[in-house]
């Protein structure tokens, strides 16, 4: 019986978006992605609806910019103040859960526990936190890309311990307060790029909010599954 592919094209096709999305919060945006946001075709490119509000912010801000020559160093100012310590929006997931907003505290404990246990190791380079936006949102790619290897070598078991981690992570870490920093980056972030990343990013996980019970629920009606979580904290 030919093995069915789509769990693995599904898979691989949130692991890029989850990638495309932690690239941009961890730093400003590499020189494809400013030719693209120049040219207008990023919305194309990604996938977006062309009536989100994403695309409408992207749309507008290729037209005003299309002709500006430092758009690279304006969009790393505009990133340095949105993103980057001490002044800005301090992007980590301790400011907001952590009872005494505290980096390299317990949050911070916790989601280093959790990258640990699911072997993502963080590179000696990495100077981030592990509770950094863009560092969740990588670790997430990194769940949905094994997601997908469990799927193509055909082991059931080995995608449904990856679809629950993903899911765990999300209800207890990223989709907890991520919507909060959205709402900060939408009043903090000039029209542009940064809005578009608060829309865009929102959007998608909220779809993720959806999607993630429904794969679970698919994996228990096939009985693959354990249709329980309680293995993750």
């Amino acid at each position: 019986m030919a093995v069915d592919d789509r769990p693995a094209i599904r898979a691989a096709g949130r692991a890029e978006m989850y990638g495309f999305l932690a690239a941009l919060h961890s730093g400003p945006p590499s020189p494809a992605v400013i030719e693209s946001l120049r040219a207008g075709s990023l919305v194309r490119e990604i996938g977006c609806d062309p009536e989100s509000p994403a695309a409408r912010e992207l749309l507008a801000h290729a037209a005003e910019t299309r002709s500006e020559k430092d758009l690279g160093a304006e969009l790393t100012a505009e990133y340095t103040r949105l993103f980057v310590l001490p002044s800005g929006l301090r992007p980590y997931e301790s400011i907001y859960l952590d009872d005494k907003a505290r980096l390299g505290g317990r949050v911070t404990i916790e989601v280093r526990r959790l990258f640990e246990k699911a072997g993502a190791a963080l590179a000696s380079t990495c100077i981030d936190l592990p509770d950094h936006a863009g560092m969740e949102l990588e670790f997430m790619k990194f769940l949905c890309t094994i997601e997908g290897e469990m799927w193509r070598a055909d082991n059931s078991s080995g995608a449904r311990k990856a679809l629950e981690f993903e899911a765990a992570f999300f209800e207890n870490h990223l989709g907890r307060w991520y919507p909060i920093l959205c709402d900060r980056i939408l009043a903090e972030a000039a029209p542009g790029l940064y809005r578009a990343l608060a829309h865009l990013t929102s959007g998608f996980l909220r779809s993720e909010l959806d999607l993630l019970p429904s794969l679970q629920a698919e994996l228990c009606e096939e009985g693959t599954a354990t249709c329980a979580t309680s293995s993750f904290p």
